[in-house]
């Protein structure tokens, strides 16, 4: 297929791998655009076909404690949410602002990945919501919110448990109105998507005037990549059909109509961890990468390549004109 992004038909190989979950068959070509640079799945599952690589037992269907491991505690952190994006109540009280003075250096990127300020009676919009854990949380901060997710049986599973609306599908959706929404959030969702392009051209017409982008996805540009190759669990062949740069994933925004672009680092240390199995399983990699599967080597080494500028994940956040 052609390059999503620019739609030129020239690439280059970055590295061919099988599912690593084992739901699917066969092995899977990444290659990188020689126009535009971008890296995708050369030859793809349909979106038909997609179904298979999503099955019940896949991770992020599962319901998950309501804290994230290794978060500060929820007074602190809700003070900083308060004082610096917003939240209600509002104004923030004098407690409220020593307490925020007090968290913020223990807050990690990771920790504060999917922060966005505060709109009041806004609505929210998480596409990929999977089993909704995000939504549940927005909600008790006082927005207005609603899901999307391909899997039908995830999102009624969501829907009797929460009360949320979640419907079924992705971008476009008949569903959804043009300028509804305050925020519309893809975390870890636009690498999955089959045409990346449309799915943001979609998110801005859903946006109100000024409306929120953020987002997250794999950085292939980290030392996670470099270092574990078909073993890096950012990779996930074939369901992350898209795979981005910092360059190239302000490009993409750039070019459907987004403004105000702001791409951050986020080191993942669980991701390192994770690595580090996957590559022992798949025999790929060398002996001495075993330390980083300790929990303080991989912390260590989370804040590093976030310094460095060579993280697993990246946070995109930008605004409709």
């Amino acid at each position: 297929m052609p390059c999503p992004g620019c739609e030129a038909t020239s690439h280059e190989p970055v590295i061919e791998a099988a599912d690593a979950l084992g739901f699917g068959p066969g092995r899977y070509a990444l290659v990188r655009c020689t126009a535009c640079d971008l890296a995708y799945v050369h030859t793809r599952p349909t979106e038909a076909a997609m179904a298979r690589f999503y099955p019940e037992a896949y991770e992020p269907y599962a319901p998950k404690e309501d804290e994230a491991e290794g978060a500060p505690p929820r007074r602190l952190a809700l003070a900083v949410l308060r004082c610096d994006h917003g939240y209600p109540p509002q104004p923030p009280s004098r407690w409220d602002r020593w307490l925020a003075a007090l968290g913020r250096p223990r807050l990690s990127a990771r920790q504060t990945q999917r922060w966005i300020p505060f709109v009041p009676g806004g609505r929210l919009l998480d596409v990929g919501c999977g089993a909704g854990r995000y939504l549940v949380q927005m909600r008790g901060l006082g927005w207005h919110v609603q899901g999307l997710d391909l899997s039908a049986e995830t999102a009624h599973a969501l829907t009797a448990r929460t009360g949320i609306d979640v419907r079924v599908g992705t971008l476009p959706h008949p569903d959804l109105a043009p300028a509804s929404v305050d925020a519309l959030t893809l975390w870890a969702s636009l690498e999955h998507v089959h045409q990346p392009c449309a799915v943001l051209s979609e998110v801005l017409r859903l946006l109100k005037p000024g409306g929120l982008l953020a987002l997250s996805v794999p950085n292939l540009d980290s030392w996670s990549f470099r270092t574990f190759g078909a073993g890096w669990y950012g990779l996930d062949l074939p369901r992350h059909l898209t795979h981005f740069t910092p360059r190239t994933l302000v490009a993409l925004a750039s070019r459907v109509g987004f403004r105000d672009i702001k791409v951050t680092q986020v080191g993942r240390a669980g991701w390192i961890r994770r690595s580090v199995k996957r590559a022992r399983d798949l025999g790929v990699g060398t002996p001495a990468l075993q330390v980083y599967g300790m929990r303080g080597a991989s912390e260590r080494c989370a804040r590093r390549s976030e310094q460095a500028g060579e993280a697993d994940s990246l946070r995109l956040i930008a605004r409709k004109a």
